[in-house]
């Protein structure tokens, strides 16, 4: 809770959330108490250390509370690392480098081939989706679960913060983006390899927001970070109803919406979109709490003005171009640092791209 944009940007809604937030945890007591009340105003937020092998929990002034967590860093830093399922070693080293912060050298600026080209033919654009679709379902890994997930570049729009990790469940950069991402692919291409795996990514995001629902909470109930997008694709085949009304009774049982503002985004209007799709009655009250920060703007760009937002793939020609960039740098998206083979967000990485190949080979894309 200290960690919200609402709570550190105020300093009475950090009081008040401080106040509200700690009774409910009785094994908060004594000193460690004392010491949250005190990290949080000095620093905003609470700053606490543990040793690699330690099961303590240490205050920044050194205060000591023994056996606080239920296992010791390196046990908890396995038990990540084996939800990584069958990724290589060089994802593994990928995701540790983002989750200790350190990462190396982005790479030279790659220049793109800017000439005249000749646009894109529809059997070139059909092949070009299909190979991507099959990258994609290659790269899947699959987690204790058995559920398939990627290693992809998630997006925390609360701080404008990129991280490589198991995709989360949203619509955003999560599994629910790039599951309908792989629907639309299955659909045009008749692929049903496509469309069977896009089903199982659903299935096990919607266990993620079940079982984490008290966490998820804080993300809001909108149309892209929110439960609101993962019930709007749920909604989209007949087949995952029984998920799509799991989703919505753990939503409304707990009254999600009122942790959320009123945004499209991850609040209310998102939400209420959704539950209207479900073909139930969406609340008209919402919480208070601000859905994300201004270093998050420019990724939510085509959310927040969708009708002057730049498409990934405007047309054929530039379809042409993005092929020739690939040939020279190994990326379609030759502007951008990050790997390809994590760029896997069904709004704007290569999932989406791959559909917008799909959908400019039979004309329905914007020209």
């Amino acid at each position: 809770q200290s960690l919200l944009p609402a709570v550190l940007s105020d300093g009475v809604w950090r009081e008040i959330a401080l106040h509200q937030a700690l009774p409910r945890y009785a094994e908060l007591v004594g000193g460690l108490r004392e010491a949250a009340v005190r990290d949080m105003r000095r620093l905003d937020i609470p700053l606490f250390l543990t040793c690699p092998a330690s099961r303590d929990l240490w205050g920044v002034d050194g205060e000591r509370c023994r056996n606080v967590f239920e296992d010791n860093a390196l046990s908890a830093l396995r038990n990540a690392l084996a939800v990584m399922g069958g990724a290589t070693d060089e994802e593994r080293v990928a995701w540790l480098r983002t989750a200790f912060s350190p990462r190396a050298a982005n790479p030279p600026r790659r220049e793109p081939i800017r000439g005249k080209l000749t646009p894109a033919k529809a059997e070139d654009l059909l092949a070009w989706a299909d190979g991507i679709g099959t990258e994609i379902r290659d790269r899947a890994v699959r987690n204790e679960c058995g559920y398939p997930t990627w290693i992809g570049l998630s997006h925390d729009i609360h701080w404008g913060r990129r991280f490589l990790a198991p995709l989360s469940f949203d619509v955003l950069s999560g599994r629910a983006g790039l599951a309908l991402a792989l629907l639309e692919l299955g659909d045009r291409l008749g692929r049903s390899d496509l469309t069977t795996i896009a089903h199982e990514t659903l299935c096990g995001a919607v266990r993620d927001y079940v079982d984490y629902s008290d966490f998820n909470r804080q993300l809001g109930v909108g149309h892209a970070v929110g439960a609101g997008g993962l019930l709007s694709v749920l909604t989209r085949e007949p087949q995952m109803r029984e998920h799509a009304e799991k989703v919505y009774r753990t939503v409304s049982g707990c009254e999600a919406w009122l942790h959320s503002g009123g945004d499209f985004v991850s609040g209310l209007a998102g939400w209420r979109e959704a539950v209207l799709a479900f073909g139930e009655t969406p609340p008209s009250r919402h919480g208070r709490q601000r859905p994300y920060v201004p270093s998050a703007l420019p990724r939510l760009a085509r959310w927040l003005d969708p009708d002057n937002a730049v498409p990934v793939c405007p047309d054929r020609s530039a379809a042409a171009r993005m092929r020739q960039d690939r040939a020279r740098h190994g990326s379609w998206f030759a502007e951008r640092w990050i790997d390809e083979r994590h760029d896997v967000s069904g709004i704007d990485g290569v999932p989406a791209l791959a559909v917008i190949f799909a959908e400019l080979a039979d004309g329905s894309a914007a020209s």
